[in-house]
């Protein structure tokens, strides 16, 4: 599905699953990297610290999480690197272990595109990254 129908659906789903709340104010879906990222705003604290428990199978959410938490973890741009052209003949295990030398990978994702392995990696830790890069 294109990226705009995917969120209709997200939306949707959402929408339905908190309509009788009237604590529940809108919700709205980011991409980073390969994740999907549902915020769901409410008009007051205790209505999201209840949601909380909320899980909606159909969207494969099984855990909601505060916002401040989620901005913690979302911090990709300083924890994450992106690297590109790896051998298709790499398994991402050792891909994973070359990059797990620098520091605690929390988020490790591989995608393939045509004849080269593309990696998403994570640290828990953004001093890591800059590890990397000074070796």
């Amino acid at each position: 599905y294109p990226k705009e129908k995917n969120n209709s659906k997200i939306i949707l789903a959402i929408n339905n699953v908190f309509a009788q709340n009237d604590k529940f104010r809108e919700v709205s879906i980011h991409h980073v990297n390969l994740m999907h990222s549902v915020i769901i705003y409410f008009v007051i604290s205790d209505a999201a610290a209840a949601a909380l428990y909320v899980t909606i199978s159909d969207l494969k959410i099984e855990i909601f999480c505060d916002f401040s938490q989620y901005k913690a973890d979302m911090q990709f741009n300083e924890r994450t690197i992106y690297v590109t052209n790896i051998s298709l003949q790499m398994k991402p295990a050792n891909i994973k272990q070359v990059f797990a030398k620098y520091g605690t990978v929390t988020d490790f994702k591989i995608t393939v595109k045509g004849m080269w392995q593309h990696a998403y990696i994570t640290y828990k830790n953004p001093k890591c990254i800059k590890l990397f890069y000074q070796v």
